[in-house]
């Protein structure tokens, strides 16, 4: 193996790796001659195996006869018209863009999803259709590979933290998705991978809670997570900020009350983390908590405020994940 090779290989995918580890090439080179330990594997080619972010596994797509193939990784795929993004748990992947949310589980259809921030849900069993096609992000190795007809195929993060999970009824549809797997922090709307911690903000100006001409509100949900890591993001725009602005600002401003016989054993922390931008790009950041019995309303950093179930319901409907609000908000005290 030439000194070249891995030198263009290292280089080629330097801007890949977990952290900012500059100059990852250059000190390939200077190592090269007396580190020839880098792990390959053969398969049709040359496989890199070694730590190198997420690109670093080698890559396993199961073929319809349960037989499988190890496949060089190749580039992240770029997006186009007909694919978007989903995040969670500090990754990224590209899926088509007719793709739903969240339709899995419990009377799942045979329709193609995607599935990340999913937990609670009714208790039933469905069985997984042998043609539905999905991508899942999760916490969790895969407990199995199905081999029912479709190409499977799962990575992992080097810590292994987090698993991308794929079967589809097109290789190339499973080969793309893989290798779109990327960590990101924060992720393209903005929401860090862990949750914030409240601090201090310059009020609005206009004297609201928020910015009253914001152009758009990426939601941030943390709310299901034990380790305060992202579950899901979602951007409102268009006409459906107006009335979740409106509802924020002519909230009293005073946190909800606890619900009644509250006897709470956790520390509330925020759900959401709400990222709202001005068309100048200003930014305001409200952190909202709802699934505690106490600790519960918005948080500007400045002031709280009163959260309506109105309000609740506007957030959390485009992040299509389920979620608790016990006991509702509660009657304001003015």
């Amino acid at each position: 193996m030439s000194e070249d090779l891995v030198r263009d290989v290292f280089a080629s995918r330097e801007h890949l790796v977990d952290g900012s580890q500059v100059g990852l090439a250059d000190a390939v080179r200077q190592r090269v001659a007396r580190r020839r330990r880098v792990g390959w594997v053969a398969a049709g080619g040359l496989t890199l195996v070694t730590a190198l972010g997420v690109t670093a596994a080698a890559l396993t797509v199961a073929r319809p006869d349960g037989t499988a193939s190890l496949q060089a990784p190749p580039a992240a795929a770029t997006n186009g018209p007909a694919w978007r993004w989903e995040s969670s748990l500090g990754a990224e992947i590209e899926v088509p863009a007719h793709w739903a949310v969240n339709d899995y589980g419990c009377n799942m259809t045979d329709q193609p999803t995607v599935v990340r921030g999913l937990t609670g849900g009714r208790a039933c069993l469905t069985p997984e259709p042998s043609t539905k096609e999905l991508a899942i992000l999760q916490s969790g190795p895969p407990e199995s590979t199905p081999h029912d007809g479709r190409y499977a195929g799962w990575r992992a993060s080097p810590s292994g933290d987090v698993y991308l999970i794929v079967r589809t009824l097109d290789r190339d549809r499973t080969q793309r998705i893989l290798d779109s797997f990327r960590l990101v922090d924060p992720d393209r709307l903005g929401c860090p991978t862990h949750r914030p911690a409240v601090r201090p903000q310059q009020p609005d100006p206009g004297g609201g809670f928020v910015q009253s001409d914001a152009a758009s509100i990426a939601v941030c949900s943390y709310y299901v997570s034990s380790d305060g890591r992202l579950q899901a993001s979602a951007e409102v725009t268009g006409d459906d900020v107006g009335p979740i602005v409106a509802g924020m600002n002519a909230a009293p401003r005073h946190r909800n009350p606890p619900t009644d016989a509250c006897i709470e054993t956790r520390t509330p922390a925020p759900d959401l983390v709400l990222l709202v931008r001005g068309p100048r790009d200003q930014l305001t950041r409200v952190w909202v908590t709802f699934s505690y019995c106490t600790g519960r309303g918005l948080d500007n950093g400045t002031g709280q405020a009163y959260l309506t179930d109105v309000v609740l319901h506007q957030l959390m409907r485009p992040l299509k994940t389920t979620y608790g609000w016990p006991g509702g908000p509660g009657k304001p005290t003015d």
